[in-house]
């Protein structure tokens, strides 16, 4: 089992700083190079895994501005930095699992399906509410969608 962390970063801000283009096709050499290390990170990680005859499971997280409930906050971040999905990131690790053959849950998309259907952030304290780390309900609700992924598909086992 293995969780690739979310990348933090305000999305209040006017200027997005560069931790927020992970929500954006790479467009120049560095961004390239760090994908390209990523997926072979996660490629050899999975070939290690493997020699021990066990499975790899890689859990992508959330940011915080993927699960905030205000679909208007999220369209203006996306024309703020240029995205168009911003599960960009969990797809992309996806589908190098996909190709290499082990299980990537993309948590993210189901975290947002929480917040919108209960107008909660999953991330941030006080004034702070959005941004930054799970708050008390995001590890709640997180917890929860794994521990079911995990029982139900016998990982536990």
């Amino acid at each position: 089992f293995m969780i690739v962390p979310g990348w933090p970063g305000r999305f209040g801000t006017s200027t997005p700083g560069a931790e927020n283009y992970v929500y954006v096709e790479p467009k120049d050499k560095d961004w390239n190079d760090a994908w390209r290390v990523t997926e072979e990170l996660l490629k050899q990680f999975h070939e290690e895994v493997d020699a021990h005859h066990s499975k790899l499971l890689v859990a992508t997280l959330s940011n915080g501005i993927q699960v905030v409930p205000n679909p208007k906050t999220r369209a203006d971040f996306m024309q703020r930095v240029g995205a168009k999905d911003l599960f960009y990131a969990d797809k992309r690790v996806k589908a190098v699992g996909d190709q290499e053959g082990f299980e990537v849950f993309n948590l993210a998309p189901q975290l947002l399906s929480f917040a919108e259907q209960n107008n909660v952030f999953l991330h941030g304290f006080g004034s702070d509410l959005g941004s930054g780390h799970w708050n008390e309900k995001g590890h709640l609700v997180a917890g929860e969608i794994l521990s079911k992924k995990f029982c139900d598909e016998g990982w536990l086992k």
